[in-house]
C-alpha cells in the first residue's frame, strides 16, 4: 500500500472508490470535499462541485456509470434521502436484457425529507 498526500491532509477520509479503469482512486472527506488520486503519479486533484452543488458531509462514495451518488449527512438545511423500491434485479440477465417469460417490473421512486 502506497501513501498518498501529506500527513493530515485528509482530516476525515470516507469510503474510497476506484475508477472502472483502476487509474484514479476518489477519496470523499467528509470536511473536504471529493479528492481524484492518480495511482500513477500519486497527484491529487481536488473536484469542484458545480453551482448548488455541497460536497462535504460524505459518508459514502459510489459509482454509476460516470456519475457519483454520494450519501451525505449533517448538513444543513437538511435535504431528502430518495431510494428505489422493486427494481428488478432478478428479472434482467447479465447482458442487461430482460429475461423472456419474467412479468413486468414497476419500479418505485420515494423520496423522504430529513429531519
Amino acid at each position: 500500500m502506497a501513501e498518498v498526500g501529506e500527513a493530515g491532509e485528509f482530516p476525515s477520509p470516507q469510503q474510497p472508490l476506484l475508477s472502472a479503469d483502476e487509474k484514479t482512486l476518489f477519496v470523499a472527506d467528509y470536511r473536504l470535499g471529493i479528492v481524484a488520486i492518480d495511482l500513477k503519479s500519486k497527484k491529487l486533484n481536488w473536484l469542484r462541485p458545480g453551482p448548488g452543488l455541497i460536497v462535504n458531509g460524505i459518508d459514502g462514495l459510489y459509482l454509476s456509470g460516470k456519475s457519483f451518488i454520494a450519501i451525505q449527512n449533517g448538513m444543513k438545511p437538511n435535504g431528502k434521502f430518495c431510494f428505489l423500491a422493486n427494481t428488478g434485479w432478478d428479472a434482467f440477465g447479465e447482458d442487461g436484457q430482460k429475461k423472456s417469460g419474467v412479468a413486468e417490473v414497476v419500479t418505485s421512486i420515494y423520496c423522504r425529507s430529513l429531519p
